[in-house]
């Protein structure tokens, strides 16, 4: 997504998001956690990773703009899909799947995995971590403690949210999206569809600020050995 197609009222955040990686990936650079001398394989499969990444990001924006009431295509392209056979039950699943695995790939591939690749292990065994089992919580929790702002990334990356995403324990009730990652329901968190939708949307400029970042320090020679 190129910023351009950022919404204004999410530009701050955008802002905000690309000073907080900014000074993360200095302290990691300050303290020795970088992995350097990566192998130009690495490096292209990773890249292609970060490609496949945006097509997601795009199709996203795509699907929100078509789904959006003041669309002023949005009535000849709902005619398209129902020529193809799809009813409004069907078209609201179409929306939500494209919501959902965008978010997961963003949390888990452009964050995650991401950050797993460029730190080295000095990072996870000074915290008694094995960088294999590094979830995304765990992996907040250790950068928190080196860069406190990092919290701030608890706006975009629902711990809750997530859990019941990447598990599919979820439904809709009233309107409203329900989640649980407990198999035995007592804690069940019922959430605005608009409000999910947000926070899909957050999450999105997160990991666009994180991409601009992350090639930032590629061109600057971060991780050249």
């Amino acid at each position: 997504m190129h910023r351009s197609q950022i919404d204004k009222p999410l530009l701050p955040l955008h802002k905000e998001m690309v000073g907080l990686f900014r000074q993360l990936f200095k302290k990691l650079d300050e303290k020795g956690y970088i992995r350097r001398g990566l192998s130009h394989g690495d490096r292209e499969k990773l890249f292609k990773i970060m490609l496949m990444t945006g097509d997601f990001g795009q199709t996203f924006n795509y699907m929100w703009k078509l789904f959006d009431p003041q669309n002023p295509n949005r009535e000849y392209l709902w005619k398209k899909l129902d020529q193809i056979g799809l009813t409004d039950h069907h078209r609201a699943y179409l929306w939500i799947q494209t919501m959902l695995s965008n978010y997961l790939v963003n949390v888990e591939a452009i964050f995650r995995f991401t950050f797993l690749f460029f730190l080295n292990e000095c990072f996870f065994t000074e915290r008694g971590y094995k960088k294999s089992d590094m979830t995304v919580s765990s992996l907040l929790k250790a950068l928190k403690k080196l860069y406190p702002p990092v919290q701030n990334l608890d706006k975009a990356f629902d711990t809750d949210l997530r859990n019941s995403l990447a598990h599919g324990s979820f439904w809709f009730e009233n309107g409203r999206w329900c989640i649980t990652s407990d198999p035995h329901f007592k804690k069940v968190i019922c959430l605005e569809l608009l409000e999910v939708m947000m926070k899909f949307k957050k999450a999105n400029i997160v990991a666009m600020a994180f991409t601009d970042v992350l090639f930032e320090e590629i061109n600057k020679g971060t991780f050249r050995a």
